[in-house]
């Protein structure tokens, strides 16, 4: 059985030079844990330290290069997501330690209280989640038996998630960012096997196309979108410029498709 290391210490990197700053030890030895960004804090939720589910949370200031507690969850969780929306920290599924959970919550840094939000509609441990213009959208995971295909979107002012189309590939543990207006669902593992494989989701059109696939496959794996990098070249998937055209021409696939069915 896989028995991880788990380390308190944190390496921050730039982008720019390459050059790391260890950052001061976090407060809890823990792993698959959730983390996002609110305000220029970092927060870390939940997670394994090799025997227990945590419940607890803390946030880093990179200015004072200090840990600090907040205030713990309502649920202990592992393999959960977080995300930011509109001045909150939004954590949503995981792994209690005996079940994958549905239950989300989110967290008022201004009085230091975790609510219990609407669960969401499937139970999903190693989801991936992102808030996105009016929405935060939960996609994938594992319900303890199968990788989903499916994917939901909650609305803060109705309190309500609601199905969306279901995507390609099943996946768990994968990575989640949004460029160009869309939301974009990167490798991760399908049941069978770490998959290299990219899908995006647009919500105008409320439609999942097959993007650019990885050069690599990767499972655990994580993503963001920085820009105005002088470098960014460096860091650019040479078939990006070509991404929205191979779009396209999927779309344009997949509708000659329909279109020779409904001739049959």
């Amino acid at each position: 059985m896989y028995t991880p290391v788990i380390l308190p210490g944190t390496l921050l990197k730039g982008p720019l030079h390459g050059s790391g700053l260890l950052m001061e030890l976090r407060k809890c030895h823990r792993c698959y844990v959730s983390v996002a960004v609110l305000n220029e804090i970092i927060y870390v939720m939940g997670g394994y330290d090799g025997r227990h589910r945590h419940n607890t949370a803390e946030k880093f200031d990179h200015r004072t290069n200090q840990w600090t507690m907040i205030a713990p969850m309502n649920v202990q969780r592992s393999d959960a997501c977080a995300t930011t929306h509109d001045g909150y920290v939004y954590v949503t599924g995981g792994f209690s330690g005996h079940e994958c959970l549905s239950s989300a919550e989110r967290y008022d840094s201004t009085t230091d209280q975790w609510t219990a939000i609407a669960s969401m509609r499937y139970r999903r441990s190693g989801v991936g989640c992102v808030g996105f213009r009016d929405y935060i959208y939960a996609i994938g995971g594992f319900n303890g038996t199968n990788r989903l295909f499916s994917a939901e979107k909650y609305n803060p002012e109705t309190n309500t998630w609601v199905s969306l189309p279901n995507m390609y590939t099943p996946r768990s543990n994968f990575a989640v960012a949004v460029i160009d207006n869309l939301v974009f669902a990167i490798g991760g593992f399908d049941g069978q096997s770490t998959t290299n494989l990219v899908e995006c989701y647009d919500p105008t059109t409320d439609q999942w196309c097959e993007a650019t696939d990885m050069n690599e496959a990767r499972s655990a794996l994580a993503a963001c979108v920085i820009s105005g990098l002088p470098n960014i070249r460096d860091y650019v998937h040479q078939r990006r410029d070509n991404l929205m055209e191979e779009k396209r021409l999927k779309m344009l696939d997949i509708l000659r498709h329909h279109s020779r069915q409904l001739k049959v």
